[in-house]
């Protein structure tokens, strides 16, 4: 025999096996673990029921064990009697409240101890949440006691600020909202538009806004805050100096985002020129060494040469300097004279070469056009069209400052 009647639990029997006697009952399991063809036996007992799902509607055993919560009887589902195991002890459960010795019991007690668990950890975060809040409201909105008049700011700050707001100010005008999407729109490098923003935030004239930035991007460690700056919100720390504006400082904003050219001395427009000239044709030549599958990170000696370049060359003109040196190191590698790390490496030299030849022989370098995956910037737009008024000539001439 199987199992004794004694040990069966037949409080809650299967709707499917009420016809039957618990004789017959212990019959079925008998003749069922027995080995007998599971179809005989549905038809011998008169059973609705698949042939795969018999042996789980038999009565469990009952356990040494009482409930936890309620002191009911602690009962063994049967097995398949093709598994190894004819009882399934790692299933048991509570005949009377359905409990499992489990980690995902889904019986009463243990979703209201779940629920209890799941409320207490909500308030410890939103206390948590709060006091974090609190302290980055507090450190911030500090900083905002020593706001800064239009008038003082240096032509730097007031280029750097058309950049931002150009690029991040909100549809309501409330926040600055600088995300990686918006930094590789700010200009043609990521390292630059980091400075531009790192500057405005050094100086205070952007402030972080404790109020509506996500509390994920701060971190604090002994009262000290960190925070990632391109998934924070900024506050503008800047005074009209009329105080003529309304509370949204709508004519502020207008005028920084679009400065007067004539604030602008020459010399600025001319350092800013090169500035832009060189992030441009580093942006453009790591383009075109990553085409060729060339691994390359643009060091000290790589910002000297092409200092050099776009003091003498227009970026157009770079731009054909960078794709000769790179298509020649390439030829070269392609032909087994040197190897792929050589001939990367090769490619400034080979700027720097052609650059002086150029010049001492009087070349005449052809200007390539901008490309479709390298977009003009918005520092390169807010410096040549909305200051020097220049347009794509800041592109296609060399940096000077008789413009």
């Amino acid at each position: 025999m199987i199992v004794a009647l004694e040990k069966l639990e037949f409080s809650k029997l299967n709707p499917r096996l009420l016809h039957l006697s618990q004789e017959e009952i212990i019959q079925l399991i008998n003749r069922y673990y027995d080995g007998e063809t599971v179809s005989k036996l549905i038809k011998d007992y008169k059973i609705k029921i698949t042939a795969s799902q018999l042996y789980s509607i038999f009565p469990p055993v009952k356990s040494e064990e009482r409930c936890d919560y309620c002191e009911g009887q602690v009962v063994y589902p049967w097995g398949s009697k093709s598994w190894s195991e004819r009882l399934s002890v790692n299933q048991k459960y509570c005949i009377n409240c359905n409990h499992k010795s489990r980690s995902n019991c889904n019986c009463g007690k243990c979703r209201a101890n779940r629920a209890i668990e799941e409320a207490e950890k909500l308030r410890i975060k939103i206390e948590e949440e709060k006091r974090k809040r609190a302290i980055i409201e507090e450190t911030f909105v500090s900083k905002m006691e020593n706001m800064h008049f239009e008038d003082n700011l240096t032509l730097e700050d007031r280029i750097y600020l058309a950049v931002i707001l150009r690029s991040s100010l909100s549809e309501d005008m409330e926040t600055i909202q600088p995300t990686l999407h918006n930094i590789q729109r700010m200009s043609p490098s990521h390292e630059f538009s980091k400075e531009i923003l790192d500057t405005l935030i050094e100086r205070d004239i952007l402030i972080v806004d404790g109020f509506t930035s996500n509390l994920d991007a701060f971190e604090i460690k002994e009262e000290k805050i960190s925070y990632q700056m391109f998934n924070v919100n900024y506050d503008l720390n800047i005074l009209a100096n009329d105080f003529e504006d309304d509370y949204k400082k709508v004519g502020l904003i207008k005028r920084l985002m679009y400065p007067d050219s004539n604030l602008f001395t020459k010399d600025f427009c001319y350092e800013m020129w090169k500035r832009v000239a060189l992030e441009e044709s580093k942006q453009y030549l790591l383009y075109q060494m990553k085409k060729v599958g060339y691994s390359f990170s643009p060091g000290e000696k790589t910002s000297k040469v092409f200092e050099y370049l776009v003091e003498n060359f227009s970026v157009a003109q770079v731009y054909n300097i960078i794709y000769q040196a790179i298509a020649y190191s390439t030829a070269r590698y392609q032909a087994g004279e040197i190897n792929k790390i050589h001939a990367q490496n090769s490619v400034i030299t080979s700027c720097e070469k052609r650059g002086e030849r150029a010049r001492a022989e009087g070349w005449s370098i052809k200007g390539y056009g901008r490309i479709k995956d390298l977009p003009e910037s918005i520092i390169s737009e807010v410096l040549f069209t909305s200051i020097m008024k220049i347009s794509y000539l800041g592109f296609s001439e060399k940096p000077t400052s008789n413009f």
